[in-house]
């Protein structure tokens, strides 16, 4: 998919972090929703992709990045300057070269809205194999021009691109 997933299906639009499937609007602004889609925890993003279509795996996400080729990948898959905060991400020459069109949505940890226009996290179906309340992701951030994964409590809420069986 080339755009943050924006199916809310039966999803309750949370408040705080849960462990059932929830959606909260990015940076808490409903408008958001539009330009941004929503951010998902981990529980609702394992649900929310269309038939026909998954979560990605870490192997989706290494497979993607592989795919798009030279130096400064992060900046190759964003899009949209204007949208991002100002660093080394958008000033790069090969920025949004791949078409992936990453939106800086930032995230919500069950407390606070966090980094938005900064950040853009993007959940992966696997699960961080030390902790089964944690699962991996990939985060593009403003101010590096790469790709970085890391793991997070299931409960947060991130954005989602499905990718097609």
């Amino acid at each position: 998919m080339a755009e943050n997933l924006r199916y809310s299906k039966d999803f309750v639009v949370g408040t705080a972090k849960s462990n059932k499937p929830q959606i909260y609007y990015p940076n808490g602004n409903q408008k958001n929703v539009q330009d941004f889609g929503y951010l998902y925890n981990w529980y609702a993003a394992e649900n929310a992709c269309p038939n026909g279509w998954h979560l990605p795996t870490n192997s989706d996400w290494k497979q993607l990045k592989n795919a798009v080729s030279g130096d400064n990948v992060g900046s190759q898959l964003a899009a949209r300057p204007d949208l991002w905060n100002d660093g080394t991400l958008e000033r790069n020459s090969s920025f949004g070269r791949s078409g992936f069109s990453v939106l800086p949505a930032g995230s919500f940890d069950g407390k606070a809205y966090g980094n938005f226009g900064s950040f853009a996290y993007f959940w992966s179906s696997t699960e961080y194999e030390y902790y089964s309340g944690n699962a991996y992701y990939r985060y593009i951030y403003y101010n590096y021009g790469g790709v970085v994964s890391n793991y997070s409590s299931k409960g947060d809420g991130f954005s989602v691109r499905c990718v097609k069986d």
